[in-house]
């Protein structure tokens, strides 16, 4: 079965996909500061958490002050680079006594975005990564 579109199609056809690709890149851009933010506070404190787990220098007590304060993650700010489907993103964290001593207060992640899952994949990723995404 072939399609043709000739005139006033091919122009309804041709502004449904722009509309469709701009509303989802604006819906992405917007819930970013939100769904994405939450996302990658979850993670950093699951990396958080999995440092001080491992240590063995710590009393139970002390462990566990520690596991409380890693789960208080907050995210200074916030940029992205990349598109819905491919985003990087550099973080900068708040200070926390739960930050692990070799962890870096910038971070950078790669994200994508779905319109039925939100924000999700978040993985580690690098600051070259960051500067050579353009779109």
């Amino acid at each position: 079965m072939e399609v043709k579109l000739t005139g006033w199609q091919a122009v309804a056809a041709i502004v449904v996909v722009v509309l469709f690709g701009g509303y989802r890149l604006l819906y992405a851009g917007s819930t970013l500061e939100t769904e994405g933010k939450a996302a990658i506070e979850e993670w950093i404190a699951n990396e958080y958490q999995r440092y001080h787990l491992k240590r063995t220098d710590l009393s139970q007590e002390e462990q566990a002050s520690l596991l409380i304060d890693a789960a208080d993650v907050k995210i200074e700010s916030l940029s992205a680079r990349g598109g819905p489907s491919d985003t990087v993103v550099r973080v900068e964290i708040a200070p926390n006594r739960a930050h692990p001593p070799d962890m870096s207060y910038t971070q950078y992640y790669r994200m994508e975005f779905s319109n039925l899952q939100g924000w999700h994949s978040v993985r580690d990723s690098t600051a070259l990564s960051y500067y050579l995404t353009l779109f």
